[in-house]
């Protein structure tokens, strides 16, 4: 918690239920996708460096993407409204050019939308942010994160790399195994997903992150950069794009999002996010992961809805999203729906 005063962090449970060991305010963890605000914090410190513009096409900038579609540009990237494609979890190995080799995969992989059509949460799209920083920072991710973002906050144990974590206090993850024990969860370290899941820190580091950003820079970003990534930066009618770097809701920020996590094992129509006003968002499933397919927002609450929105949520029940023309098909049905309920959910 921060308050005027100072920060106080307070630490409760194991942090392996293996081995009892309890959890501390310097335990780390693996943060997942809260790696995309240091990813994002990055870019915009090297935007600010080179003066390169937000809505520069990433084509121009990354190599590996030279042929993808013109439209999509760092700021689409930055807050998932590029219409790339997410779904790519390949292991492109552990050598400095992971991130590359990943990136230049992802234009073989296609799109579900055009660029700024809709909010789609893609995690591809910070693997490529993930090499833009590369490109403009000279070096490998992990390293220029160290100097930009790691160093100057003096984040003590915030890292990339698994083999530097290990020589502290760690957190594994958990869930519930077939009988209902809780149980320790094996950690996952693929160097290509870098910068859109793979920092490991602890709470009192993230909290210096967050502080930087809610002073109006801190002394590391320009007070203006902040400002840019805090305002909503998309024209979708999707209440979770913000700006760049930034998953928040725009609507309702004051209120806590109660969610059912989404488990491979489940089947589709047990998939689903829910929040306290009622959207939920359909989920399928691809290579034993669970894969985000109508990342807009649903007004129905609840499977077999009706009007549109039913419809779509049905049609993803029933598994037609898996094909992606049909995928494409629901997608824009999904974001006709919600321009229809601009103004505030059902």
């Amino acid at each position: 918690m921060m308050t005027d005063d100072g920060v106080v962090v307070a630490a409760h449970g194991v942090a392996n239920v293996n081995t009892g060991e309890p959890m501390t305010a310097d335990t780390l963890s693996q943060v997942a996708s809260v790696t995309k605000v240091f990813t994002a914090t990055a870019v915009m410190l090297l935007l600010e460096e080179r003066g390169i513009p937000l809505d520069t096409s990433i084509n121009q900038l990354v190599p590996e993407l030279a042929t993808l579609t013109y439209g999509v540009t760092v700021r689409r990237l930055l807050d998932h409204t590029s219409g790339v494609e997410s779904d790519l979890w390949d292991d492109f190995g552990a050598n400095g050019d992971a991130i590359a080799r990943f990136t230049a995969a992802i234009p073989g992989i296609g799109s579900i939308s055009e660029p700024g059509e809709f909010f789609s949460y893609c995690n591809t799209g910070y693997v490529a942010l993930g090499r833009l920083v590369e490109i403009l920072g000279g070096s490998t991710f992990d390293r220029v994160i160290d100097r930009l973002v790691i160093a100057p906050l003096g984040l003590r144990r915030s890292t990339l790399r698994l083999a530097d974590a290990v020589q502290h206090r760690l957190a594994l993850g958990h869930d519930l195994a077939p009988d209902g024990t809780v149980r320790a969860s094996p950690w996952i370290s693929i160097r290509a997903l870098g910068p859109t899941s793979g920092m490991i820190t602890t709470v009192p580091d993230l909290l210096m992150l967050a502080r930087v950003h809610l002073d109006g820079g801190g002394g590391l970003l320009r007070a203006e950069t902040v400002q840019a990534m805090q305002t909503q930066s998309s024209a979708s009618a999707d209440p979770w794009t913000v700006g760049p770097g930034w998953g928040a809701r725009s609507r309702h920020l004051h209120r806590p999002r109660r969610r059912a996590r989404c488990r491979p094992r489940w089947p589709v129509d047990r998939c689903r996010r829910v929040s306290t006003d009622g959207p939920w968002q359909a989920h399928g499933h691809r290579h034993g992961r669970c894969r985000r397919v109508c990342a807009s927002r649903m007004a129905g609450p609840v499977l077999g809805a009706a009007g549109p929105t039913g419809h779509v949520a049905n049609a993803c029940a029933r598994g037609e999203h898996r094909s992606p023309d049909r995928r494409r098909t629901l997608c824009r049905q999904l974001s006709q729906t919600q321009q229809g309920h601009e103004g505030g959910a059902p």
